[in-house]
């Protein structure tokens, strides 16, 4: 009986057994294929990720250089107005040079005609007007003469024969002729008292002429001081739009780098935001719902940030070279999203805070509880310290960069 029942249950254990082996079997195969599935679908993810970075990116890009071509329209617009302007002032400079080169080349045929005309009279002046007049200068001035000398012999004749008829004796004479000489006296001293005012006023005449001619020279070093300080400033005027023109561009073009930069900030900003939220996927959900609600307690708890608060390991850290990112990883592993604080007592008021609101779950890092000690690393080319080798912290943070690598 025993050895039915022996036979009963080994069989049913074979079968169970058998079973379980195509059971388990099925779970392999379908963990497997799950993992497959987890696999293609984080790379999917991965692809989308990557693609919408690109699709971002592109977007960014399409968006600045439109932004760029406005801003080259505006300065092309700009730009064809002014040759507008500058092409009216040409035309008008050409037709003002054309009509003043008519206008001269007609006044210098005029001149031209007025200077034939002035030689030819000159040269029939020299030759028939000329001798006509000298001679008869000539003619007339002879006869002025014998006129005179005909007028003074009439005078004489004429005064002996008064002189005879006017006085009875020698004595009526002589009074009558010392009478004439003290009227004539008497007229030189006045016309000698006139001309001594005239010499006076010449002479004042002359100095007030020496101060006029002082005056106008001073006037004219004035005036050419002045010419030249006015070409001086306009030189300096020249100079100062040349410059504010310069300075213009130069603004434009600043201004345009600056929304290029603003355009980049914004799109290094959305990728940041996007690979944190891609690395708090990554996370425990506690973790992620207690780191997103921690900055907010640090500023409620009044905490100094750099010196109570130092944040999580992977903010306190950068990589020296990108192709360490992998061995950085796996050294830390989650511990990369722990909190480094400088003491428990900050530890404890935080964690309290996330306990009593129920925000989620971390670990920090006191700075003041860790214990590390130095590690001897062998001297090799083949093993260098990931530490000195592959990131870069703050010395306030070493003993923690220490503990976790």
């Amino acid at each position: 009986r025993r050895a039915i029942e022996y036979t009963l249950y080994d069989k049913e254990l074979r079968k169970a057994r058998k079973e379980l082996d195509e059971i388990e079997k099925k779970r392999t195969k379908e963990t497997d294929e799950l993992s497959s599935l987890h696999e293609m679908a984080r790379l999917t993810h991965d692809e989308i990720r990557s693609v919408e970075a690109r699709m971002k990116a592109k977007t960014n890009a399409k968006r600045r250089n439109h932004l760029l071509i406005t801003n080259l329209e505006h300065d092309k617009t700009k730009a064809m107005k002014l040759r507008t302007q500058l092409d009216l002032e040409c035309k008008e400079l050409m037709e003002s040079i054309k009509m003043g080169t008519e206008i001269r080349q007609a006044n210098q045929r005029e001149l031209d005609q007025l200077s034939k005309r002035i030689a030819k009279a000159q040269d029939t002046f020299d030759k028939t007007v000329q001798p006509q007049y000298d001679s008869a200068v000539q003619k007339a001035r002879v006869l002025t003469h014998e006129r005179d000398e005909a007028q003074r012999k009439m005078e004489g004749l004429y005064a002996k024969q008064g002189r005879g008829r006017q006085f009875d004796t020698k004595e009526d004479r002589d009074v009558y002729l010392e009478n004439s000489i003290k009227e004539i006296q008497t007229v030189m001293a006045g016309k000698t008292s006139q001309l001594d005012d005239a010499k006076a006023q010449l002479a004042h005449s002359n100095k007030l002429l020496v101060t006029q001619e002082k005056d106008i020279r001073k006037l004219e070093g004035q005036s050419g001081s002045a010419t030249e300080t006015m070409s001086k400033l306009s030189s300096e005027i020249d100079t100062k739009k040349r410059n504010r023109a310069s300075l213009a561009e130069a603004r434009t073009t600043e201004w345009r780098q600056a929304e290029m930069l603003l355009e980049k900030v914004k799109e290094a900003r959305d990728n940041v935001n996007r690979a944190e939220s891609d690395m708090r996927k990554s996370m425990p959900r506690a973790t992620s719902l207690g780191l997103n609600a921690l900055e907010k307690i640090v500023s409620q708890e009044g905490l100094v940030r750099g010196e109570q608060y130092f944040g999580t390991v992977l903010r306190n850290f950068e990589l020296v070279d990108p192709k360490y990112q992998q061995a950085v990883e796996i050294a830390a592993q989650n511990s990369l999203f722990h909190v480094i604080v400088d003491n428990d007592a900050t530890a404890a008021r935080l964690m309290k805070r996330l306990e009593d609101e129920k925000l989620g779950r971390i670990t920090f890092l006191p700075i003041n509880r860790l214990r590390v000690e130095n590690v001897n690393y062998p001297d090799s080319n083949d093993v260098k310290p990931l530490m000195r080798q592959c990131i870069r912290f703050d010395a306030r943070v070493a003993r923690a960069m220490t503990h976790v690598f």
